[in-house]
């Protein structure tokens, strides 16, 4: 808009000129100047008109059209700093903050909102096998933290050892339980990494107590595993199987190759893996066993294992009431399920999967149809609960980044004790907070008026998300409603819904939005978002290759906002407004001149001075200024969150600063024009010599003017 406010003042002083060249055409006699012919075709009202087009050429300066070369020029600045911020460098990984494009640097001044991923993102993504739930009772290993491994159970050794006497029932299913987390998942076997003694060519009669790594004493082989997978919380529930001896040694297309705790090797052939969905929220493996059996383990979220399960039984009442306990804790649960398939059944049901893969419209639909009619009737397994800590200095830079007024939003897929467990562990939830919780039911009666007076988190589940977004009246409620609340948890939220409610909080409320993820599961509202975040970490790159900033740890994030957010955006002001005031004051000296000409057009300084004065004598200047600029210490920013409130809300420009900018080119120009006239009246200077001394004076006015702003001094400048 400040641009076309030049553009109309281009247009005023243009038609000001214009008309005056007309009026003294008329009224002053410039017959001298042409022929007879001439005399008779040029009226006032065309020189009038041809003056406006040569006074748009003469004044066109006053909208700054290199200053957009010039700023990309100066963001090239602010990303090498980024891009070598120390601060940002993660030694353990060798990598620091990384700006992957060159249009939006300034945009982390002015972020409102942050949504965020959990998993890898807030926490480590050190996915560490804590507890289980077999058979209705609860074993509970000792983690050790610095080593990400913890020390096994030894009243469940004992059962699967046979030390200790357990029913028939219960050996069953301790066995199906970690047969399930060794077959039912995509790991497989990477390069292998670790060697132990080739001399060791038997087992050990018992298993060293604590895990440590892949270092295990009495693994008959002389090369350990190195299991890689899609996620880490697979790979910790493979390494607790192997933990506990059910060993996967070996897994390609024919076969998966265990060593058991009867101390033999097992081999299952894998007939089909029906793999995860957010659709779904479970994944299933078909196995057919040495002795011809044929069986599937499903193991998802646990209110789709719930469903699915073909009765309730006292050991579900009892694994539920574990699965909350670890929600509560901040746990990630999964539960697991098994089922015996009949060759007849599994024939007919592969025939009618084989035909939906087959299937070009519809596909999608009829897959997952098909997933689900065999993901029936499981007879349940158990529940795994795996810690995910905290990632350093997670609390203190949510806290900052609340005292910047900046609202956080938490978009996961886990249940909603666990997230919110992990937003209170983080501060995202303070201690003295109120939360409401939306759901299906209570969507009608969203209102805002509740929060006005108290500090409040919103909560709200993947279900009662899909209504909000699908229906407008319920959207605008809750966008009311989250404006009021100082954070909002989704808990149970799908890819698709991430960027959808990117999208929505974009459209209906206008602010500027970050997302910050480390998965594939993020991309989708990481490229929604005003700017995209990722973070390089466990679960691949897809995240930091869609997003606009990469970053190694969320704690980045703080510096990365509040120091080269507010740096980039107030040098980019300070730059802006002073390209108006410069252009403005060179324009309007021109501009003065004009009634001393006849409004002919004429100008009285040359145009190679001209052209130096604006692209090389203030624009260099302006560039240094606009890269090496620091107005607040970053350490004051770090300390004092509420500056970024400046940026934030854009009170550093408005349209105020813009006219006072304009008003004070104006001032300046009269001065510098009118001084130097009545220094050089009644004499014999020259034209070029007038015009040179009004140009050097405007020159070192503008140096003078924006040396004033400068706070950090340099040899450069």
């Amino acid at each position: 808009l400040d641009v076309v406010c030049c553009a109309i003042i281009l247009f005023i002083i243009c038609l000001i000129s214009s008309v005056g060249s007309g009026l003294c055409e008329e009224y002053i006699n410039f017959s001298f100047l042409y022929s007879q012919e001439e005399r008779e075709t040029k009226f006032a009202i065309y020189i009038g008109f041809i003056s406006f087009l040569t006074f748009i050429i003469l004044y066109q300066v006053i909208i700054p059209l290199s200053l957009y070369v010039i700023i990309d020029l100066i963001k090239i600045g602010h990303v090498y700093f980024i891009n070598n911020d120390i601060l940002m460098y993660n030694e353990k990984v060798n990598r620091g903050a990384k700006c992957k494009t060159l249009n939006i640097p300034e945009d982390l001044g002015q972020i409102e909102i942050i949504f965020s991923d959990k998993t890898g993102t807030l926490t480590e993504n050190k996915m560490v096998f804590k507890s289980c739930s077999i058979y209705g009772q609860e074993y509970v290993q000792d983690v050790n933290y610095e080593t990400s491994t913890f020390t096994r159970n030894k009243d469940l050794v004992d059962k699967l050892t046979g030390k200790k006497a357990v029913p028939e029932d219960e050996k069953n299913t301790l066995d199906k339980f970690f047969l399930g987390l060794a077959i039912c998942n995509t790991v497989s076997l990477g390069v292998q990494s670790k060697h132990v003694d080739k001399t060791i060519n038997k087992r050990k009669e018992t298993m060293p107590e604590s895990y440590n790594g892949y270092i295990l004493n009495d693994i008959q082989a002389n090369v350990l595993p190195n299991y890689v997978g899609e996620s880490t919380d697979e790979v910790a529930l493979v390494k607790a199987a192997f933990v506990y001896n059910f060993q996967m040694l070996e897994r390609i297309k024919d076969h998966i190759k265990l060593q058991t705790s009867e101390r033999d090797y097992r081999l299952f052939k894998p007939l089909d893996i029906l793999p995860f969905d957010s659709e779904r929220k479970c994944m299933s493996v078909i196995i057919r066993t040495e002795d011809n059996q044929i069986l599937l383990f499903c193991k998802g979220a646990d209110n789709v294992i719930t469903a699915k399960l073909r009765e309730e039984t006292d050991e579900l009442v009892e694994t539920l009431k574990h699965v909350t306990r670890y929600a509560e804790d901040g746990l990630r649960v999964l539960m697991i399920g098994y089922r015996e398939i009949s060759e007849e059944e599994y024939e007919s049901w592969k025939e009618n999967y084989s035909i939906a893969e087959a299937s070009i419209e519809n596909k999608e639909i009829l897959v997952s149809q098909s997933m689900v009619e065999v993901e029936t009737g499981l007879t349940l397994l158990g529940a795994t609960a795996v810690e995910d800590r905290l990632q350093d200095n997670v609390l203190e830079t949510i806290t900052k980044l609340r005292e910047a007024g900046i609202v956080v939003w938490m978009l996961t897929g886990d249940k909603k004790e666990t997230a919110i467990n992990i937003a209170r562990s983080s501060r995202l939830f303070s201690p003295q907070m109120d939360l409401i919780e939306v759901s299906g039911e209570t969507l009608g009666d969203m209102t805002s008026e509740e929060v006005l007076s108290k500090e409040t988190g919103l909560v709200v589940n993947g279900d009662s998300l899909d209504e909000i977004l699908e229906n407008k009246t319920h959207l605008k409620k809750f966008m009311r409603l989250t404006r009021q609340c100082k954070a909002v948890l989704i808990s149970r939220a799908t890819p698709s819904q991430k960027g959808s409610l990117v999208r929505a909080v974009k459209q209906e409320t206008g602010l500027h939005t970050l997302a910050i993820g480390d998965g594939a599961n993020d991309v989708n509202m990481i490229q929604t978002a005003d700017v995209g975040v990722g973070l390089s970490g466990t679960e691949g790159a897809q995240a930091v290759m869609a997003a606009d900033f990469a970053i190694t740890r969320f704690q980045d994030l703080q510096r990365l906002l509040l120091v080269h957010g507010f740096w980039s955006y107030s040098r980019l002001i300070k730059v802006v407004l002073h390209f108006f005031y410069k252009n403005a004051a060179l324009i309007l000296v021109l501009f003065w001149f004009q009634p001393l000409c006849a409004f002919s057009g004429q100008v009285m300084i040359l145009p190679i001075h001209l052209l130096l004065s604006t692209f090389l004598y203030t624009s260099l200047p302006t560039i240094i200024v606009g890269v090496l600029e620091r107005d607040t210490a970053a350490s004051i920013l770090v300390d004092n969150p509420i500056i970024y409130t400046k940026s934030r809300t854009g009170s550093l420009y408005t349209r105020q600063h813009f006219w006072v900018a304009i008003l004070e080119a104006a001032y300046h120009s009269v001065v510098i024009f009118f001084i130097s006239l009545g220094t050089y009246a009644d004499s014999q200077v020259g034209l070029w010599e007038f015009g040179s001394l009004v140009c050097s004076s405007c020159v070192l006015v503008m140096l003078l003017q924006l040396a004033v702003q400068v706070t950090t001094w340099t040899s450069l400048h």
